[in-house]
C-alpha cells in the first residue's frame, strides 16, 4: 500500500434528498451542471477527483493552498449560478478540507484524513467552507481570506477532537450596503403622507421619465451605437454579471495558455472555458456552461482576448446613479403608473419580495429591468442599468433601490 501526505476536499449538497423528491430530473440535471464547475476548478488547481457518491465529491490536492483556493472559487461560482434559480431550487454545497496521511489503493484514497474532511464538511454552513486548523496554518499568509475559528469540535466516529476553522466568504453573508438615499421619516403625519403620495403618483411620469436630468445623459452617446465586436477583452467591463463572476473569469483565464471563450446573456448567466486546443472547443464549452446555469439563450462574448459580441455597449448614466439629495419613500409597484398592470404585477411578485441588495431601472420608453440578490447596492444598480439599456437601447435610470422608491 502506498502512503502519501495530501490535502483532501470533501463536498456534498445540502438537502439533496428534498431536491430530488421535488423534481428528480431537474435536480439531477442541475447537479451535473454544477459538477462541471467542480471538475473544471479542481483540474485548474492541480487537483484530482478520486471518488464520488451521489451528490458527494472527494478530491485531493498537492497543497492546502490549492485546495482552499479551489473551494473558494467553487463556492463563488455556484453562488452566482444559484441566483438564476428560485430559493426552493437553489443547490448549495458544504465543503470540508484537511491535510493528512492517506493510503492510495487503485486510485482511491483511504484513511483518517478522508474521514476528517467528511466530518468537517458537516460543520460547514450551506455554501460555506470549514477546514482543520492545520490547513489554516498553511494558507493564512498565502491567501487573502477571512477566517473564523470555531475551536475544537467533537464529530461522529473520530475519537479525537478536531480544531475547526471556517472561511468567511464575501458573497455569502455580506450585509447590504447602506441605502444611497435616506428614507423619509416614518413619523410624517398621515395627511402629509397622503398628499405626497398623490403628488408623486400624478407627477412621476413627468419628473422621473419624461424630464430626466441632463446629469443622466450617457457618456458618450455616439459610441453606444457601435458594436463591441473586435475590441480588446476587458474582464472588468463584461456586462450583466456580478463582480465576483468577473474575478472568477480573471483567475480562470490567467492560467490558460491556449484558447478561451466567454458566453453571456442579459439575465446574468455566463460560461467561461479556457485551456482548449481549438477555438471551436472553447466556444462550445462556454455556451454549454452558460446555458446550463439558466435555461435561457446565451451568446459568445469573447474569443481569446477579443470581443465577438455583436452588440453596442450598454449606455450608462453618469454617476452618481442615485443622487444623495433624491426624494425617497417606501417602494410600491402601484406607483409605476407609466407601466402596464401586467408589468406592475410582475415587479411586485419578482422584485418587491426578493432579497436585497436589489435595484430596478426604467427607460424613458417604459422598458424595465431589475437585479436582485446582488453582493452590494452598487452592483445591483450597475447590472439593472446594463440590462435595461441593453433591452431598450436607451439610457435608463434607477427607480428603486432595495425597497426604497427613488424620485430623482
Amino acid at each position: 500500500m502506498k502512503r502519501k501526505l495530501t490535502a483532501i476536499l470533501c463536498a456534498d449538497v445540502v438537502g439533496y434528498s428534498a431536491l430530488i423528491s421535488e423534481d428528480e430530473e431537474g435536480a439531477l440535471n442541475q447537479l451535473l451542471a454544477y459538477r462541471e464547475v467542480f471538475d473544471e476548478i479542481i483540474d485548474h488547481q492541480g487537483g484530482r477527483i478520486f471518488n464520488t457518491a451521489g451528490d458527494a465529491v472527494l478530491a485531493e490536492f498537492p497543497s492546502a493552498v490549492d485546495a482552499v483556493r479551489a473551494a473558494i472559487d467553487i463556492q463563488e461560482s455556484l453562488r452566482t449560478r444559484n441566483m438564476a434559480y428560485p430559493a426552493s431550487r437553489q443547490m448549495s454545497f458544504r465543503i470540508g478540507i484537511t491535510v493528512g496521511d492517506v493510503v492510495e489503493h487503485n486510485g482511491d484514497l483511504l484513511g483518517d484524513a478522508v474521514n476528517i474532511a467528511a466530518r468537517l464538511e458537516t460543520l460547514a454552513d450551506p455554501g460555506g467552507i470549514c477546514m482543520s486548523k492545520t490547513v489554516q496554518d498553511q494558507v493564512s499568509n498565502k491567501l487573502s481570506a477571512h477566517f473564523r475559528d470555531i475551536g475544537p469540535q467533537k464529530v461522529k466516529n473520530i475519537p479525537q477532537t478536531i480544531h475547526a476553522v471556517k472561511i468567511e466568504l464575501s458573497g455569502g453573508s455580506d450585509k447590504p450596503d447602506k441605502p444611497v438615499a435616506n428614507v423619509i421619516d416614518t413619523k410624517i403625519t398621515a395627511a402629509i403622507a397622503a398628499g405626497l403620495a398623490v403628488l408623486v403618483i400624478a407627477t412621476i411620469y413627468l419628473l422621473v421619465i419624461k424630464e430626466q436630468s441632463t446629469d443622466n445623459i450617457a457618456e458618450p452617446p455616439p459610441a453606444s451605437a457601435v458594436s463591441m465586436a473586435g475590441q480588446p477583452l476587458q474582464i472588468a467591463k463584461i456586462p450583466f454579471i456580478c463582480n465576483a463572476c468577473r474575478d472568477q473569469i480573471s483567475r480562470l483565464l490567467a492560467k490558460s495558455g491556449k484558447h478561451s471563450a466567454i458566453a453571456i446573456n442579459d439575465f446574468g448567466s455566463y460560461g467561461a472555458a479556457a485551456g482548449f486546443k481549438t477555438v471551436k472547443g472553447a466556444r462550445r464549452q462556454a455556451l454549454k456552461r452558460c446555458i446550463s446555469a439558466v435555461d435561457s439563450p446565451c451568446e459568445i462574448y469573447s474569443i481569446d482576448d477579443k470581443l465577438v459580441w455583436n452588440h453596442p455597449a450598454p449606455q450608462m448614466p453618469k454617476r452618481p446613479w442615485v443622487s444623495p439629495d433624491a426624494a425617497t419613500r417606501d417602494f410600491s409597484p402601484k406607483d409605476l403608473v407609466m407601466l402596464s398592470q401586467e408589468a406592475r404585477d410582475a415587479i411586485k411578485k419578482q422584485y418587491q419580495s426578493a432579497a436585497s441588495p436589489k435595484a430596478l431601472a426604467i427607460s424613458e420608453a417604459g422598458h424595465w429591468f431589475y437585479k436582485t440578490q446582488a453582493a452590494t447596492d452598487e452592483e445591483a444598480m450597475r447590472i439593472a442599468l446594463e440590462g435595461c439599456s441593453f433591452n431598450s437601447r436607451d439610457v435608463c435610470q434607477i427607480i428603486a433601490l432595495n425597497n426604497i422608491f427613488i424620485d430623482d
